[in-house]
């Protein structure tokens, strides 16, 4: 697909219209696809792979550092029942 973007033969509309994406969705992959190819400033889809597990781990850490209070736990729990969703778990 990035590569009939790159051929330029068909706009990116007519090229999301055939595939049944948005025209969005096609700019981003073709833009992604300069970025990873060095033609364009930004991250590579490696480096925001990366970015994206370290964040992750970081958050994961964290929360196993400090959990969150009984306090936070009902707060959480009473916003579940505002909104009609099912606590996974109680609180004590």
């Amino acid at each position: 697909m990035v590569e009939l973007c790159r051929r330029g033969d068909r706009s990116v509309g007519q090229i999301a219209k055939d595939f049944d994406l948005t025209e969005t969705a096609v700019r981003l992959w073709a833009s992604q696809a300069e970025v990873d190819a060095g033609e364009r400033d930004g991250l590579t889809s490696s480096e925001r792979e990366e970015l994206s597990s370290l964040s992750w781990r970081s958050w994961s850490s964290t929360r196993r550092r400090n959990p969150p209070s009984s306090t936070q736990r009902c707060a959480i729990s009473s916003r579940h029942s505002s909104m009609s969703i099912d606590p996974c778990c109680t609180t004590a």
